[in-house]
């Protein structure tokens, strides 16, 4: 659905790059039926990964998020990216993140956006997309939500109240 004259992206673009198919949502987190499934495969929804972020510490992340949500019941509301510092591509095509970013409002089942207090629980990470951070804890690399906004130039939370938008989106998550 991309307009006439973008830059179409394929699978075979990142063939032998060294560089995983990230996604940033993962095909187990769409399983409600073929099409909600087949739609994480698209690359809107993939980026180049070192499969030591990819396979290492981004994963572990996504478990954390899977286990939030199986055993603790948690929703969450999850953003997800990659922070473009460099102007690094592959094959002159797709576009290689210096680091990826994480933001994740962990809500009680139910919740939805009036939920959100100053106390409400936020995981925020910046991973950088290198070799050699495969067995790292993602907790290593914390960060605000402020942080990644100032990385990314992108405002995030900004339908939550301004006064509570202002409390969690600065404060490292204690948790």
């Amino acid at each position: 659905s991309l307009p006439a004259g973008f830059t179409r992206i394929k699978h075979a673009d990142y063939t032998n790059s060294g560089y995983d198919r990230g996604h940033l949502v993962r095909s187990e987190e769409r399983t409600i039926d073929d099409a909600d499934n087949k739609s994480t495969f698209l690359l809107t929804n993939i980026l180049p990964q070192r499969p030591d972020l990819n396979q290492g510490v981004w994963y572990d992340m996504e478990q954390w998020c899977e286990t939030m949500c199986k055993d603790s019941t948690k929703e969450l509301f999850v953003i997800a990216g990659g922070i473009y510092t460099s102007n690094s591509k592959i094959n002159n095509l797709v576009a290689i993140p210096d680091s990826c970013f994480k933001i994740v409002v962990v809500l009680e089942a139910g919740q939805r956006l009036s939920s959100i207090t100053k106390t409400t629980r936020i995981e925020a990470v910046i991973m950088p997309n290198i070799q050699g951070i495969r067995a790292d804890n993602w907790q290593k690399y914390k960060r605000t939500v402020d942080e990644i906004e100032a990385a990314t130039g992108y405002d995030f939370l900004n339908y939550v109240r301004k006064d509570i938008q202002a409390v969690i989106e600065s404060k490292p998550s204690i948790f």
